[in-house]
């Protein structure tokens, strides 16, 4: 995973690999938030998903989603015209901003009036 190796960056095969970080994160969840795309909203969502599992069960997991990251992944989430259960999903998500500021307490993921 690209996230936990200490390896990184390096070349393979003339090309630069990079770990990604919380700001490459958050930009492709954003790109996905202002996608069009039907299935837009759930990759976001599944990326939000990905970061927060990596953080709790990696032991040097370093990347932590953000008020930017939830707040893209709610209002892909709240714009998306295929997803069911958009509010349940939304509390959810707020849910485990909640549980994982509780959890740091740290102020990159406390709940913020966007969020809201």
């Amino acid at each position: 995973k690209l996230e936990t190796n200490p390896q990184y960056p390096k070349k393979h095969r003339g090309a630069l690999i990079v770990r990604p970080n919380r700001l490459s994160y958050n930009t492709v969840i954003n790109a996905w938030a202002k996608s069009q795309l039907p299935e837009a909203a759930l990759r976001a969502e599944g990326l939000l998903l990905r970061m927060i599992k990596s953080f709790k069960s990696e032991t040097f997991a370093t990347i932590t989603p953000d008020s930017v990251t939830f707040a893209s992944v709610l209002n892909a989430l709240a714009k998306s015209k295929t997803v069911r259960f958009k509010a349940d999903k939304c509390s959810s998500i707020l849910k485990a901003m909640i549980e994982l500021h509780e959890d740091d307490g740290s102020h990159d993921t406390m709940p913020n009036v966007i969020c809201y």
